[in-house]
């Protein structure tokens, strides 16, 4: 039907205003025109767009909603609506929309691609490598769908078709963002440490003006686990906006996050000198006092936050450590809230629904808790499957934990190196094993610094796989000498240049799967593991927040897959590497701590210290979430917090038994045909 004279008049004049950026008289306008004709489709779609300018992203849905139902066949209507539903992360409706869209527009290379974006949004790998693939197809200059179907590759766990469409859209357009995203994700996963500082050059010099483009980067590294990197790539963020409080603040977290914490208290001072009531520059200054130890200030920020910002959803995770789950009704009402407001991001939902875990655990209601912990993995493992590509794969760790065991059938022969910067010590086991307390006590002697988890060594490990099958190499003894100073001289790159100390210790958990590599490259190194009731240790991951890099620990059974995996192969490294390989089980060092930190020191090569005994007291940073927990002298019995939910956990318990794995002790039973 025909608009009337007056109506057409009215939107025209909207139009401009709205061009204008008139937005008030576009406004009235559009609502002037829709008192002539209240169903007047287009005054409705243009008035539900100033509803979203205005942030009024509920009044703008309502409108163009209305605008549809006059008119269902118009695609510009369905494709503004799917826009702003997927700016509120209503992501199904805005995928029905953009369907309908394309339905109406077949043609389209560019709604496609819209409708693919919204399909990985949606964590469907199969639909969104639909959507990429006509795109791709309607248009072969279309790099974004082809980087786009690389994404939907990888989010199927199909890395070989991920690599040929990262490979094909390089070399079409190699300093597109999103073929440098794709190839930065796929280095991510290969933990290839060379491609990714290449590539990270490559956007830095082709977007070395634009601020979002270089914050995408930087932010993607840390994603990835790369945080010096991303910490070095936001150097150029600021540089370009150095007076931004909200740059400065992000810069700060970014330097917090690599352990380099004079920087980050530099910049995050500079940011609140500015805007002093910033909530997420007092949060940002809350996270560092809270690594450094200053655990009364940590905790006095966060209360501030919420008290400046209640929406501000981060600082309630913060404050439920800090306060070890004793919150108030209101702080649980307030996070409640936050849990099912859809724009809440899924990383933001997965911490909130355990830290309310924590806070029912400690008020005894199990049932509450243990449905927070199911309902926040099970966030927790979608967003994990969207961004870091993927899930995890238990026919794939099984198949790489035989691999290692292969590779290193026997121990190396000792070789000649050049001498090392630092004598290392690797703390190695399953996460929340004991190796945060491990570390803790090495760290109290005056001898000894540590530097972290450090993620360097699973990327040498890597490239020694993929040397490996490169050459044909059955053995880590089949390497020339040159090639294992070569990855001896990466690993210590990555360690800081003016530290006094001369012991050095990693304590990234994941290097259990790497003590062969240890044992062939590090003569002069000490290993030690250690290892806790498998129950507790499982559970105790199931219920702390983990990043990406640890996809296994959002599900009972992968946890108890993964740990099966991690048993068989400490049993081989016990077998091959006898006493360099030396067990500190947790429950035997809070029982006999003085004797049991002797033997460690000792192993070490270290002499005594009692510093170590008191190790709650240093004044050092702690850059995990046990950061609580070293602070505090040492219990002397195990907590059994697994217990109380043991029926909860039969997929767990019942994952390990299937393993073979000691249920006290988590070491591998030896099966009747061994």
């Amino acid at each position: 039907m025909p608009q009337p004279i007056a109506v057409t008049s009215l939107i025209d004049e909207g139009v401009a205003a709205q061009q204008s950026g008139d937005i008030s008289a576009a406004r009235q306008k559009y609502e002037a025109a829709l008192e002539l004709s209240p169903d007047d489709p287009e005054a409705l779609h243009l008035l539900g767009l100033i509803h979203e300018q205005e942030k009024d992203r509920d009044g703008a849905i309502r409108l163009i909603e209305r605008a549809i139902a006059v008119d269902p066949v118009e695609p510009i209507f369905r494709l503004n609506l799917a826009a702003i539903l997927e700016k509120n992360r209503q992501f199904d409706l805005a995928a029905d929309h953009l369907r309908t869209t394309v339905s109406a527009r077949p043609g389209s290379s560019d709604l496609s691609t819209r409708l693919g974006a919204i399909e990985l949004l949606r964590n469907d790998g199969q639909a969104a490598a639909a959507a990429f693939q006509r795109a791709y197809q309607l248009d072969q200059q279309n790099v974004a769908a082809l980087a786009g179907f690389g994404r939907a590759m990888l989010l199927v766990n199909n890395i070989a078709q991920a690599k040929r469409a990262a490979q094909a859209a390089f070399r079409a357009a190699p300093q597109d963002p999103a073929t440098l995203e794709l190839a930065l994700r796929i280095a991510g996963l290969e933990r290839d440490g060379v491609a990714i500082s290449k590539l990270t050059a490559i956007w830095k010099f082709a977007r070395s003006a634009d601020k979002s483009s270089l914050t995408d980067l930087s932010n993607l590294l840390f994603d990835l686990g790369y945080t010096n990197e991303a910490c070095s790539a936001f150097e150029a963020v600021v540089e370009l906006d150095p007076h931004s409080p909200e740059t400065l603040t992000a810069y700060g977290r970014h330097c917090t996050a690599a352990q380099k914490y004079e920087e980050a208290g530099a910049a995050i001072d500079k940011a609140l000198a500015i805007d002093p009531h910033s909530p997420t520059g007092l949060f940002a200054l809350s996270r560092l006092k809270y690594f450094v130890g200053d655990l009364k200030a940590s905790e006095d920020l966060c209360g501030k936050v919420i008290e400046v910002s209640p929406q501000f959803s981060p600082a309630y995770s913060q404050f439920c450590t800090l306060r070890r789950g004793n919150m108030s009704d209101e702080h649980v009402a307030a996070m409640n809230t936050l849990v099912a407001n859809i724009s809440t991001s899924p990383d933001q939902s997965y911490e909130l629904l355990l830290s309310l875990a924590k806070i029912y655990d400690r008020r005894d209601m199990t049932d509450e808790a243990i449905s927070a912990l199911q309902r926040g993995n099970e966030i927790g493992e979608k967003n994990v499957r969207m961004v870091a590509g993927g899930e995890f794969s238990r026919v794939q760790c099984t198949r790489e934990t035989d691999q290692i065991i292969s590779f290193f059938q026997r121990p190396a022969e000792k070789r000649q190196f050049k001498p090392a910067p630092y004598k290392p010590i690797f703390i190695v086991g399953m996460p929340r094993s004991g190796t945060t307390l491990t570390e803790s006590i090495l760290a109290a002697h005056p001898d000894v610094f540590s530097i972290g988890e450090l993620s360097s060594l699973p990327e040498v490990a890597n490239r020694a796989l993929a040397w490996a099958n490169q050459t044909g190499a059955k053995t880590l003894a089949d390497a020339p000498t040159d090639q294992l100073q070569s990855w001896r001289d990466l690993y210590f790159s990555y360690f800081p240049a003016d530290e006094a100390a001369g012991f050095m210790v990693d304590k990234q958990p994941i290097n259990f799967r790497h003590a062969g590599l240890i044992q062939a490259l590090f003569p002069e190194g000490k290993i030690i593991h250690t290892r806790r009731n498998p129950v507790e240790t499982g559970f105790s991951i199931y219920r702390h927040p983990f990043n990406k890099q640890w996809p296994f620990s959002y599900q009972l059974k992968n946890i108890a897959h993964f740990y099966g995996d991690y048993a068989r192969l400490i049993d081989h490294w016990e077998k091959t590497l006898k006493a360099e390989f030396p067990l500190f089980q947790y429950e035997n060092l809070i029982a006999e701590f003085e004797k049991e930190v002797r033997r460690m020191l000792a192993h070490c090569g270290l002499d005594w210290h009692d510093e170590c005994l008191a190790f709650h007291r240093a004044k050092r940073p702690i850059a995990t979430f046990s950061s609580v927990q070293a602070r505090e002298p040492v219990r002397k019995t195990p907590e059994r917090a697994a217990l109380r939910y043991i029926d909860h956990l039969k997929p767990l318990s019942d994952g390990l038994t299937a393993a073979h794995v000691n249920l006290e002790t988590g070491a591998l039973i030896a099966t009747p045909n061994e």
